[in-house]
């Protein structure tokens, strides 16, 4: 049992007996209080403003904005510390750095993102000395670009703000030797890394191709967690203090669909991009992906064993991944690969390690007043992460 103290919007004390004089007291005997969560990976103008309030209320107070339309992302940010929009706290990493030919190739991008391509060194320090005087909290490297232009943007950046990069043209293990900070979704950064030669990729398959996703699915039934390469892998991650955010919510989930309380928790953007698409989040049936998905989440328990720094991180916007409901689903897949305790860790002290914010991620003096209080030991089973009693943001209660 533990006392904790906030005044504003930090928390000034945490003990026992702490006295009580002057403060609002909030009864929480037989509740477990963790720090407010981060997700390392959504696209707010996706899926809406709206959804920082679901975010928020289900215990995520921050989440890192990981490719939007530039200008609406830095407005979204200002008027949030403005006080203008109300959820979870947004960190942004701006215009991210794509190749030539981009990796969705002709077909059109339909993201929202703005994505730009870049074919020469002084198109990427255009682009990212846009985003260093918006004084972005961090740079994202896309799919398309080559190994040479990732080595000349992650020197060019240096240790001014976080990189991370959702690759392909570049391989995992070239951006890891080249200093990059994280990398993005497993299911598509390592593929090259990981695969046999039978499952390569070739020239057509790009993102906006639609038997894409088919061929690195089956890619991933044949990939070898314990193989040499995803050894190696690990170990030079884990060298280099390269984090990896894989979204396993992306690949590593193996049901049908969403719950009605999830799907009641899709924004109205969400719901018109997914119909203009065709419809739904209709998945394949379950025996045709527990293969693939038991195949990464091995290699991430690879990457853990070895010492490798894992995040949650969902891609709400970019999928249909309902905010905040997405982000417990993502703890429970990971939690199959890691130890409930380093999962609920990574959630927090170390997503905010990786955003550079000391005033995150912990319950203590000086922090900010983040706090979720649940109704169940989430050590025991990290699903009574979801089992929220109440959630405080920045000191006041978040309405539920």
């Amino acid at each position: 049992m533990a006392d904790v103290r906030f005044e504003g919007t930090l928390i000034t004390a945490v003990g026992t007996n702490l006295p009580a004089a002057g403060a609002t007291e909030v009864e929480a005997a037989g509740k477990f209080a963790m720090p407010g969560m981060i997700d390392s990976h959504v696209h707010v103008t996706l899926f809406g403003e709206e959804g920082l309030r679901t975010y928020a209320r289900m215990g995520v107070t921050t989440v890192k904005d990981l490719g939007g339309i530039f200008d609406t992302v830095i407005s979204l940010r200002a008027r949030q510390r403005a006080g203008e929009v109300p959820g979870a706290r947004v960190a942004v990493v701006g215009a991210f750095v794509e190749g030539d030919p981009p990796s969705w190739g002709q077909a059109p991008l339909g993201t929202g993102t703005g994505m730009e391509t870049h074919r020469t060194t002084d198109e990427v320090d255009r682009t990212l000395a846009r985003n260093f005087d918006a004084g972005v909290d961090g740079i994202k490297l896309y799919a398309g670009l080559p190994s040479n232009l990732v080595s000349h943007a992650i020197q060019q950046i240096g240790a001014r703000v976080p990189v991370t990069g959702h690759l392909t043209a570049t391989t995992a293990s070239e951006a890891v030797a080249a200093g990059i900070g994280g990398l993005e979704h497993a299911q598509l950064t390592l593929y090259r890394d990981l695969v046999p030669a039978s499952h390569a990729l070739a020239a057509e398959h790009t993102m906006g191709n639609p038997g894409y996703w088919l061929y690195v699915r089956q890619g991933w039934e044949v990939i070898n967690p314990g193989s040499d390469a995803s050894k190696r892998l690990a170990t030079s991650m884990a060298s280099a203090g390269t984090r990896m955010i894989p979204t396993l919510v992306l690949g590593g989930r193996t049901d049908l669909g969403f719950t009605d309380e999830e799907d009641a928790a899709l924004t109205p953007n969400q719901r018109a991009r997914m119909a203009a698409r065709g419809g739904g989040a209709a998945r394949p049936p379950q025996v045709d992906l527990a293969p693939s998905a038991g195949n990464m989440i091995g290699v991430i328990e690879q990457m853990h064993r070895a010492g490798v720094t894992v995040l949650p991180g969902t891609d709400c916007g970019a999928v249909g991944v309902p905010p905040g409901y997405g982000f417990h689903i993502e703890l429970s897949l990971m939690a199959k690969a890691i130890p409930a305790r380093d999962v609920l860790l990574a959630a927090s002290s170390g997503a905010a390690a990786w955003l550079r914010r000391d005033d995150l991620g912990m319950i203590a003096p000086g922090r900010r007043a983040d706090i979720v209080l649940l109704d169940a030991d989430p050590l025991a089973d990290i699903a009574n992460t979801r089992k929220i009693a109440a959630v405080y943001m920045d000191g006041e209660l978040v309405p539920r």
